[in-house]
């Protein structure tokens, strides 16, 4: 019986395609050689990778051409083209793009950031079978999900970082970090009710949690300033 192939989205299946074509190309014939130059972040030299890095740009126009040319990009046996393989490239890949973002949020480069961790996330659209190699890979979308969620905080796009919280909630329920976030990320798109239920749910279990206890006040504090201004408006009318 054959498994249904998850769906991606435009952006995702783009991604995944560019990656597919670097990791088994059609064409045997020998790559241009590249010259390529030691290249240290932080502890990591990603010398060896940057060939890599050059080939997916040099894809962008092609593989934007071929997914244009597709009738259906949802295609079930090119995706299972893409789907299928070795998981070792697809995880090593996402690494280097994840350790990429790190260094560019630590550096503060966010739209640098975001992409570099998009690219991460590209790689784990993949069924990984082995389930201790799903434990890690779970543990690794999580964190992104996460930093991903810090660049879009620090872009002021909550709304979107509010959807990466999601996942990281899903795939680690009870990591508090992520629930703040989540609560602050509505907070701040004025979405009083949703912050305050997260807010009072962790406060029900941990009713001493200093930063949840402020966050609430913020809450309360901010939705009673837009309703006085509200109210004078209204008088003003």
């Amino acid at each position: 019986m054959n498994k249904e192939m998850p769906k991606l989205t435009e952006r995702g299946y783009e991604l995944a395609k560019k990656l597919f074509d670097i990791y088994y190309p059609q064409n045997k014939k020998e790559k241009e050689k590249v010259e390529i130059r030691s290249r240290i972040i932080g502890s990591t030299d990603y010398s060896k990778f940057d060939k890599i890095a050059i080939e997916i740009e040099r894809e962008d126009i092609l593989s934007k051409k071929k997914i244009l040319n597709m009738t259906n990009p949802n295609d079930i046996k090119i995706q299972r083209q893409m789907f299928e393989g070795s998981s070792k490239p697809k995880i090593e890949m996402c690494t280097i793009f994840k350790n990429e973002g790190d260094e560019n949020l630590k550096n503060k480069n966010y739209i640098l950031a975001q992409n570099s961790y998009e690219k991460a996330l590209s790689n784990l659209f993949y069924n990984f079978d082995d389930k201790e190699e799903q434990k890690k890979i779970e543990k690794l979308k999580c964190s992104i999900n996460l930093n991903l969620s810090m660049v879009l905080m620090k872009l002021n796009n909550y709304k979107d970082a509010i959807g990466y919280l999601i996942e990281a909630k899903r795939l680690q329920p009870d990591n508090l970090k992520t629930i703040y976030r989540m609560a602050y990320c509505y907070y701040s798109i004025n979405d009083f009710d949703k912050s305050r239920q997260i807010v009072n749910d962790v406060l029900k279990k941990n009713e001493n949690s200093v930063e949840f206890k402020q966050l609430l006040n913020d809450i309360n504090q901010k939705e009673l300033n837009i309703n006085k201004k509200r109210g004078k408006m209204l008088k003003g009318v």
